[in-house]
């Protein structure tokens, strides 16, 4: 099992780079009952399309995230990266800075890259 990178660590370093573009989504509690596709969300389409049990509502294909098995998530909400990374949140989901995605809570590979010095 690959190990977890802390999402404030990735949006520290990410602050660093990048502060202007940066765009942190968290997990949304208050909406409970609305349940994102996780197929639609990481690749732009879902085979259920229209009759899809799960909301189609957020599309993060541009980032090349890659798709887990599961057809539901929870709600996300953006929030203020600022803010997030003063109080150590930690129902993050993603990081996004400019063009790509820095964190995925589900594939600690996208930190790990971010993270990895440059060749």
């Amino acid at each position: 099992m690959a190990a977890v990178v802390p999402a404030q660590q990735v949006l520290q370093a990410a602050f660093g780079e990048n502060p202007q573009n940066l765009q942190v989504l968290h997990f949304d509690p208050s909406r409970g009952e609305t349940a994102l596709c996780r197929i639609f969300l990481r690749r732009g389409a879902c085979k259920w399309g229209d009759l899809c049990r799960h909301s189609h509502e957020m599309d993060l294909s541009s980032y090349s995230l890659r798709a887990r098995r599961g057809a539901a998530m929870p709600a996300l909400v953006q929030g203020d990266p600022k803010a997030a990374l003063e109080t150590a949140s930690e129902n993050i989901a993603f990081v996004l800075s400019g063009p790509k995605a820095v964190y995925d809570f589900e594939d600690p590979h996208v930190a790990r890259s971010f993270l990895a010095p440059a060749a």
